[in-house]
């Protein structure tokens, strides 16, 4: 029977993000969410949720409990008009 071995590096995987991967920011805080832990981004107001060790972003409809959910929602209508969607 063979093994094999593969070199996981848990660290970088469980670390939180050095910057917003939307506008690069390093304004990126951890939130306590029911669902574990976010990083909300205080530049862009863009929150993401680590997946797997990567980082997949939080819809700010779902953040019924978190305080700045007004904050968010207020950044995505900007965004959408921006974009003239």
């Amino acid at each position: 029977m063979r093994s094999y071995q593969a070199h996981l590096d848990l660290v970088a995987a469980l670390s939180p993000p050095e910057h917003c991967p939307v506008c690069r920011s390093q304004s990126v805080r951890a939130m306590s969410t029911a669902d574990g832990v976010a990083f909300l981004c205080g530049d862009c107001w863009h929150c993401w949720r680590p997946v797997f060790g990567a980082l997949s972003p939080v819809d700010p409809h779902t953040c019924t409990a978190c305080s700045y959910q007004s904050l968010c929602l207020a950044a995505e209508v900007s965004r959408t008009e921006k974009a003239g969607v």
